[in-house]
């Protein structure tokens, strides 16, 4: 019987080959397949760059390179393009490192090297035929919104090059994590939290103008985890309560386009209700914040050519953070010409629910 059972299976297995040889390709077999030789910069060392000039432009070259349609989220390149001039100034886009190239890459590589650039995630969709580009912060969490708000109120985050007990300048490890594995850390418990408040329908709708602005100016060609500098409870010009969140996007380089703070303000409920980014200061390091004791007046102070001190006082208004005194490192306000060209306080942008 076993003489015979030979002959019969590879006849069977002759006939699934030719049969799965005249299947048609799976919908998303383009993803492997090399993009145009003419969508890339080749330099003389094989390195291949994706060259822009803006965030519109970079979308229309993913655009015109991918063989399928792009699908973003509403208003996202319009609203990149209304921010990005004057003192806003997001980072240089200028061009994309594709890597060096023994071959073109594929439609997959390209997109995982590219949609990064514009804080996008990107995945096939099938039914649509097309790619389509989200936030990658968006997740679902079954915790109310309350219950977000209540973790990051009482949950510490580590920012970014920590120095640990074992001396020296390091990466923490959700930081590593985050480099490493492309998303956050599970233990990351802030930032998870973070990411699933702005994510709740009643928030994400207006919330993703704010973080969409503080993540394109704390990004240098690569992503960056959330830098957290506060997480409190701040009285309004009325004496309303709410709850403060801000965060920092330092400098990059001196001179070079300056630092701010991006701030979100919530209700109790953890309902989204205005934010905006403010800059930190012209050639102006090493942010930090604080309330005072009333819970009135947010005080960021950083280090004009990293030894200056600078104390920079906020009001919580209608029209978001917004600056008053100016306080040197004599204790002095500063006024008239002293303030020329600083930008202490900026407003770069403010975004109402």
């Amino acid at each position: 019987m076993r003489i015979h059972t030979y002959p019969r299976l590879i006849a069977f297995l002759v006939l699934s080959l030719a049969a799965r040889a005249g299947q048609p390709p799976a919908p998303d077999a383009f993803l492997d397949q090399a993009i145009p030789s003419t969508a890339l910069r080749i330099n003389p060392n094989n390195s291949t760059w994706l060259q822009f000039k803006t965030y519109g432009e970079q979308v229309a070259k993913i655009k015109a390179t991918i063989p399928k349609p792009i699908i973003l989220p509403d208003g996202v390149v319009d609203f990149v393009t209304s921010i990005d001039k004057g003192y806003f100034c997001t980072f240089d886009f200028g061009m994309i490192f594709v890597g060096v190239l023994k071959e073109l890459p594929t439609n997959r590589k390209f997109l995982d090297a590219a949609c990064p650039r514009l804080e996008m995630a990107w995945s096939y969709n099938s039914s649509h035929d097309a790619i389509v580009l989200d936030f990658p912060w968006r997740r679902d969490d079954s915790r109310t919104s309350g219950e977000l708000l209540d973790v990051l109120e009482h949950t510490v985050v580590l920012s970014p090059n920590t120095v640990l007990s074992s001396g020296g300048s390091r990466a923490n490890p959700n930081e590593r994590y985050f480099w490493d594995q492309h998303k956050l850390d599970p233990n990351d418990s802030w930032r998870i939290a973070f990411d699933a408040l702005l994510s709740k329908p009643e928030n994400v709708s207006i919330a993703w103008k704010v973080r969409l602005a503080e993540d394109l100016r704390r990004d240098m060609g690569f992503p960056l985890l959330v830098t957290n500098l506060l997480t409190g409870k701040m009285k309004d010009e009325h004496g309303t309560e709410h709850v403060l969140i801000v965060n920092s996007q330092p400098e990059m380089m001196n001179p070079g386009p300056v630092g701010s703070i991006s701030y979100y303000v919530f209700d109790f409920q953890g309902k989204f209700e205005q934010g905006g980014l403010c800059s930190i200061g012209y050639r102006c390091t090493d942010a930090s914040v604080w309330l005072d004791r009333a819970g009135k007046q947010l005080t960021l102070r950083v280090f004009n050519n990293g030894s200056y001190q600078i104390d920079e006082q906020f009001a919580l208004t209608k029209k978001g953070l917004v600056i008053g005194d100016v306080i040197d490192n004599t204790g002095t306000p500063l006024t008239g010409y002293r303030l020329m060209g600083t930008n202490y306080g900026f407003p770069l942008l403010h975004v109402p629910n």
